[in-house]
């Protein structure tokens, strides 16, 4: 929180990055809130114009609150099936789901999340991955489709969310 100066100019410093709600009030004025979205090395402006509040309603002391906004964000990721076995020149749907918190996350997953798929050095000449990334559907759910080329042998494919990623084992065999 901070108090305004003489002038109403106000500095909440050192604030992590994220979406918040920022609360202007000041006693015989009715407070006032706005969303604002700190970004990292940059100053995030919340001007309030404060209405008189009528005589006799009772309001808090000058201060600027800002209130975290919880954010969904990708805790883990699944894959279906988790290890595949294909026949050289045939393809496969791997279905990805990306997980959140069931506090924050609706129904527990996150949509619109971008999954990106890569295949390991060795694994590159044994399969290809189509798309190279999706986002996520409202269930959290992004499908790839893998597809095995003539080399036979085992490959690694690990799809990441955000920070968090799962890796799936291909074997292409004859």
């Amino acid at each position: 929180s901070a108090t305004t100066d003489a002038t109403g100019s106000y500095t909440i410093a050192d604030v992590t990055p994220g979406d918040y709600t920022v609360t202007a009030s000041a006693t015989g004025y009715d407070s006032s809130s706005q969303p604002v979205t700190v970004v990292e090395g940059a100053v995030a402006p919340a001007n309030f114009a404060l209405v008189p509040t009528p005589p006799g309603t009772p309001t808090p002391g000058p201060t600027v609150t800002p209130t975290p906004t919880p954010v969904c964000e990708p805790e883990s990721v699944s894959v279906s099936p988790t290890s595949l076995k294909l026949k050289r020149k045939k393809s496969s749907d791997v279905t990805v789901t990306v997980n959140g918190s069931a506090d924050v996350c609706p129904g527990g997953v996150v949509a619109g999340e971008t999954v990106t798929a890569t295949i390991n050095a060795a694994g590159k000449k044994r399969i290809s991955v189509s798309p190279a990334s999706a986002t996520t559907d409202p269930s959290g759910v992004a499908t790839f489709t893998i597809t095995a080329k003539k080399t036979t042998g085992n490959a690694r494919v690990t799809f990441k969310a955000g920070d968090v990623k799962k890796s799936q084992t291909v074997r292409v065999r004859k």
